[in-house]
């Protein structure tokens, strides 16, 4: 589930929503069954080959554009946004039934990032030139809950700078094309 909604009802979308009663739901269902229930909510994932692009354009824009060394408009907003590689993500998910974690976790990185600190950290790492500039007139970048980091369990999480030269070697930057948008 992603982790970036909230816990209580009032303040959650439909999909939200959706996604909670399904834990609910699953969670009960297990509890009748004499199982355990865990759930991992996860932040916004990414991984290297670009299968994340469908669900994370502007991601997904910012590494086309540093692969290829094209400039960048982005719009403006400090909104910091989370993201997991899906290798952290996996194991994870392998720790949470191998060590039998029971109830809600969030999976957060414990470093969130703007969208304009990703994009400078995507053009370092691919260093192909190009420049990002922010465009006052589009519409800002919303606000996204990001839930605290789960203390519970300790992880040496991929560095999203680590992850953008993951990209950058794989040579996988140009299957991150994205719908552009004006």
């Amino acid at each position: 589930l992603k982790a970036r909604y909230r816990e209580t009802p009032a303040e959650l979308s439909s999909y939200g929503a959706s996604k909670l009663h399904g834990e609910q739901l699953l969670a009960w269902g297990m509890a009748k069954q004499g199982g355990r229930f865990c759930s991992l909510r996860l932040a916004q994932l990414y991984d290297e080959q670009g299968e994340c692009a469908t669900h994370q354009a502007w991601f997904a824009r910012i590494v086309a554009y540093a692969a290829s060394g094209a400039d960048l408009r982005l719009p403006p907003g400090e909104a910091p946004r989370n993201f997991v590689h899906v290798d952290d993500a996996a194991a994870l998910l392998m720790r949470a039934a191998d060590e039998g974690w029971q109830g809600l976790r969030t999976v957060v990185h414990p470093q969130s990032h703007s969208t304009a600190e990703i994009a400078a950290l995507a053009y370092a790492q691919f260093g192909q030139g190009g420049r990002v500039q922010i465009a006052e007139e589009k519409t800002p970048f919303r606000e996204v809950f990001i839930p605290a980091v789960d203390s519970s369990y300790q992880h040496p999480f991929l560095s999203l700078a680590a992850g953008l030269a993951r990209i950058r070697v794989s040579g996988h930057g140009p299957r991150f094309a994205a719908l552009d948008v004006a």
